[in-house]
């Protein structure tokens, strides 16, 4: 069973890898960048593989982390690598050389092929199975992204968006609690499920057409509300806008606990569609963190 903490340390080494893919296919000079976060992902990697193998030798240079830990270790590739890639870098970084294209392109797919090979003999688990939902704190958020992930690997559009909105709820649950309890001058003295109509509401006539006016008025003030908190944390709102659309919601008893949810039945999302309320989800949870 390999720690949290490593967990945590493995999926920022995703975090850093994925990025460097998404650089590497990018214009200059986002692709020259791809080399140095590819860089820190490798030496993240390293030093998190000495803290599960519990290597306390001195010389924490990049090549000494991946000497110390072959020796402690068979079968550990990609010495060559780490090599040809610190020397790009220190050209880039020192000098102003700019690696090429195909350059950038192969250490990104060698550097895939280290994590592939290396991660099952060090941690004990396929570097598949890391994942950047490691870095949210919240173990209910944490559990649906790391499922919406399989989904999304399994190549199912809309389960991935499931549970993408099962987390999201859970992080909104959990960040509501948590805004009310630090900042009771916020608290809603009349509770989310009070409605503005509800003291209009009679058996007909001018009670019921003014209940229907602010139930409508009800529900814009509650949806800009949720836009204010996404804005305020940052996101991207018009993606929040697309994640709004294709989002399952649940209902809750009493004590918090989802019940029954509703769903959107088959909507045939690509995994592109679902890639993006993922990251929409997991950058939420970063920020809430981060807030809290």
């Amino acid at each position: 069973m390999v720690d949290q903490a490593v967990l945590e340390r493995l999926g920022f080494v995703r975090f850093l890898y994925d990025d460097s893919v998404g650089r590497a296919s990018a214009p200059e000079p986002t692709r020259s960048a791809a080399l140095l976060t590819l860089h820190d992902s490798l030496e993240l990697f390293l030093g998190a593989a000495w803290t599960a193998q519990n290597i306390t030798q001195a010389g924490r240079e990049f090549l000494q982390l991946f000497d110390a830990l072959a020796a402690a270790i068979s079968g550990i590739e990609g010495r060559g690598l780490l090599e040809r890639l610190n020397k790009a870098r220190v050209g880039l970084k020192h000098y102003g050389n700019q690696p090429s294209a195909r350059q950038v392109a192969m250490f990104v797919a060698e550097a895939g092929a280290f994590f592939a090979t290396n991660t099952p003999l060090i941690f004990g688990i396929p570097f598949e199975e890391v994942s950047i939902a490691h870095l949210v704190v919240n173990e209910k958020v944490r559990a649906a992204l790391s499922r919406a992930e399989q989904e999304m690997s399994a190549g199912d559009g809309d389960k991935a968006v499931f549970f993408v909105s099962t987390a999201w709820n859970e992080l909104m649950w959990a960040f509501e609690k948590a805004r009310l309890h630090h900042y009771p001058l916020f608290n809603d003295p009349l509770g989310e499920s009070y409605s503005l109509a509800e003291p209009f509401k009679t058996s007909g006539g001018r009670g019921d057409q003014l209940s229907d006016h602010l139930a409508s008025l009800d529900t814009r003030i509650r949806w800009l509300a949720r836009a204010v908190m996404v804005m305020a944390l940052n996101l991207d709102f018009e993606s929040y806008r697309r994640f709004e659309r294709v989002a399952s919601w649940p209902h809750r008893d009493d004590e918090g606990n989802i019940v029954t949810v509703s769903g959107r039945g088959e909507q045939n999302l690509s995994i592109e569609e679902a890639r993006e309320h993922f990251n929409l989800v997991l950058d939420a949870a970063i920020r809430i963190q981060a807030v809290q």
